[in-house]
């Protein structure tokens, strides 16, 4: 799953068209289009956050997976 948006960068370029919006009907629905991306869930990459998760267990002395600790 590598196509996620970061939901940030498109609303920054979402924030750019609405300072050059030539009308307030413009600017306005731009202000909607922006609401509608900040108001949607955040999507993960699931296999990057458990690679992360595995690497943060690691860190800790931790199995894999985070099951049993080991020495803490």
């Amino acid at each position: 799953m590598s196509n996620l948006i970061d939901k940030q960068a498109l609303i920054s370029r979402f924030e750019e068209q609405k300072e050059k919006a030539e009308s307030l009907s413009d600017a306005l629905y731009l202000d909607g289009v922006i609401a509608v991306i900040d108001t949607q869930p955040t999507a993960y990459d699931i296999e990057r956050a458990i690679y992360h998760m595995e690497e943060e267990c690691k860190i800790w002395k931790m199995e894999p997976r985070c099951g049993q600790t080991t020495d803490l």
